[in-house]
């Protein structure tokens, strides 16, 4: 889209991030560095047991906002799951983020150590991170960030190179071994 500006120069409007993730541990950081940069951000939030998908992040806000001192911008909150298919997002929302966010950000995940692979942690760590790949094909999203974790390495105890994936290793939990599967789906769907 292009904007006029006051004074005659245009440009073309920024997008948003897409960032999946932003209530957790790390997620929570991103989304504040983001928003402080200026970025414009987009969540997907799942509910939980006890609030909404807006509840969950404005909790996340309030705290960085009374950290910083000052307020925040809001990212807008899309309610979805990224272990459904389009990330759980309505036709309505799925729609929007085609036409606005260029760039994802995929930081969810679920940090259970035992599960089967129908349940937590394989459905949200390489189940959702499938889904966010589809989506970004689907969109042709060219600009896409995985946060993985160190512990895709598994057992090893040697040096470890950030290009050696597999190397054989074998795995203490669930954990462990989700990640280095959404990480290899990552690797063998996304090369540059």
């Amino acid at each position: 889209m292009i904007q006029r500006l006051g004074n005659n120069k245009h440009r073309i409007a920024e997008k948003y991030l897409l960032l999946t993730g932003a209530t957790g541990f790390v997620g929570r950081y991103l989304l504040r560095d983001l928003l402080l940069s200026g970025n414009r951000v987009a969540v997907v939030i799942r509910p939980d047991r006890k609030s909404t998908a807006p509840q969950r992040i404005e909790a996340v806000m309030q705290h960085w906002e009374r950290e910083a001192g000052r307020t925040l911008p809001r990212p807008v909150v899309l309610t979805a799951d990224i272990r459904k298919k389009r990330i759980g997002l309505s036709n309505e929302d799925f729609a929007w983020v085609r036409s606005s966010c260029d760039r994802i950000v995929h930081s969810a995940a679920v940090l259970d150590f035992f599960g089967d692979r129908q349940s937590e942690p394989w459905l949200t760590n390489v189940d959702g991170t499938k889904n966010v790949v589809a989506l970004c094909e689907q969109f042709s999203v060219r600009q896409f960030h995985y946060l993985s974790t160190a512990y895709a390495c598994g057992q090893r105890t040697d040096r470890v190179l950030e290009d050696e994936l597999d190397m054989g290793q074998s795995f203490r939990n669930d954990y462990e071994h989700s990640k280095f599967v959404a990480e290899s789906y990552v690797r063998d769907h996304c090369s540059a």
